[in-house]
């Protein structure tokens, strides 16, 4: 295999990485952040680590406002996990609350760049599902 064909261009990391099904819809996800919804890429963060219950833990994505506190977390998925199936998509957004309860962020996405989820966290400890993502500016 050459290769070319298995790396991908993070520029995030600003580095080259192994194009996993994950991987790849990561990217796609970043290129439509930056592309749709005007977020810098210098406000956002591949990979990000964290600690939670005393282990290390990396959110997919991770933007930050311009204070630099988190203000979205995206969890990306391959696109063979089904996340229209109710019961992983929740599992997979139970993950992404774990790393908001580390991060705390307004808003959490998971993807599997067929079937996308938001949602906005309130401070109460209650949610509202949103019907689609937020523009960077709208997350101030």
């Amino acid at each position: 295999m050459d290769k070319a064909l298995d790396r991908i261009f993070d520029p995030l990391r600003k580095k080259y990485v192994k194009l996993t099904p994950e991987e790849a819809v990561r990217q796609l996800f970043i290129r439509f952040l930056v592309g749709q919804r005007n977020f810098p890429e210098s406000h956002m963060v591949s990979e990000y680590v964290m600690k939670l219950n005393g282990m290390q833990r990396r959110a997919d994505i991770v933007v930050f406002n311009r204070e630099l506190k988190p203000v979205l977390i995206v969890e990306c998925k391959a696109q063979s996990v089904r996340l229209d199936d109710p019961e992983v998509a929740r599992q997979v957004f139970e993950q992404a609350l774990h790393y908001h309860s580390s991060i705390g962020a307004k808003v959490i996405v998971i993807t599997n760049a067929t079937t996308t989820f938001a949602i906005s966290l309130h401070g109460d400890g209650t949610f509202t599902m949103l019907k689609d993502i937020p523009s960077y500016e709208d997350l101030h």
